[in-house]
């Protein structure tokens, strides 16, 4: 299976170059000794990259490292894809479907990478695992109507390079300034303060802290807090906020975790929940 991801790590990485060609070669993350294996392999496309000069790279691989948005199944009347990605990581690659209806919900488009499955049957096989790690966190969290997005999924050709790939659809939450990640995207103190304003927020939150940590203590499972910007707040009008997990798929087991200090990374979210939930009980208990 991680022989299966080295090329999924070389497409993204040799996308990613194409993006931002002027970035700078990641040897930081190369080394990481706590990094995931997937983003060291990642980073290492794309150090030699970095290094191929594009006419040379340009020769040996055609246009199989170039964007082809007409392939999508979508309406170009209604939609315009944006070769840039919104969000990155392990699991999925995620691009932004713009309605040219201004009254219309815009979508993000994410392309599964996670096993690297490529034949339509493998592919169906991703797709129900996907749907069925849905289902289980949905049913987590049934008490929290809207937590998480709907979505669907699809087979379809990937605009990246055109081959086979496996899609999830779902509606489309703002910019990288409208959401914030729920653990690292506020200092402590703001996000308290944050919550306390809000009451029907702060209700969602302990909810979710409640649901999360007697899941976390019962079975030793987790829904994913580790993926930048996965368990969020997102900004609304008139000063309302909205807490969702948008990517609820890859439920952590920390009693298995795939790289050395990741289960202590989790354990720092679970006691970041039962900080900020004491904190918010306390002073509900003040007012009193």
């Amino acid at each position: 299976k991680k022989a299966r991801l080295v090329p999924v790590a070389a497409e993204d990485a040799f996308f990613e170059h194409r993006e931002q060609p002027d970035a700078p070669a990641p040897w930081e993350r190369l080394v990481a000794a706590d990094a995931p294996q997937f983003e060291r392999t990642r980073a290492l496309f794309a150090i030699l990259r970095d290094a191929i000069p594009d006419p040379v790279f340009k020769k040996l691989t055609g246009k199989r490292y170039e964007y082809q948005g007409d392939v999508l199944p979508i309406d170009p009347t209604r939609f315009e894809f944006e070769s840039k990605k919104v969000g990155n990581g392990g699991e999925c690659m995620v691009y932004k479907l713009t309605a040219l209806d201004p009254d219309s919900p815009s979508y993000v488009i994410k392309i599964d990478q996670r096993n690297g499955a490529k034949t339509i049957d493998e592919l169906v096989a991703r797709g129900k695992q996907v749907k069925e790690e849905y289902e289980t966190e949905r049913e987590w969290y049934r008490d929290l109507p809207g937590l998480i997005p709907e979505e669907l999924q699809f087979i379809a050709k990937s605009p990246r390079g055109g081959g086979n790939a496996l899609f999830t659809i779902q509606e489309y939450y703002g910019t990288a300034n409208e959401i914030h990640d729920l653990f690292r995207g506020y200092p402590k103190e703001e996000l308290i303060s944050i919550l306390r304003a809000d009451p029907a927020l702060a209700e969602t939150f302990q909810t979710f802290a409640t649901l999360t940590l007697e899941r976390a203590e019962r079975d030793g499972v987790v829904v994913d807090t580790l993926g930048d910007r996965n368990v969020v707040i997102v900004d609304r009008p008139e000063d309302r906020h909205e807490i969702h997990i948008l990517d609820p798929h890859a439920m952590k087991d920390l009693r298995q975790p795939k790289y050395p200090g990741q289960a202590d990374r989790i354990q720092a979210d679970l006691d970041f929940l039962r900080t900020v939930s004491a904190a918010l009980n306390e002073g509900e208990t003040a007012k009193e």
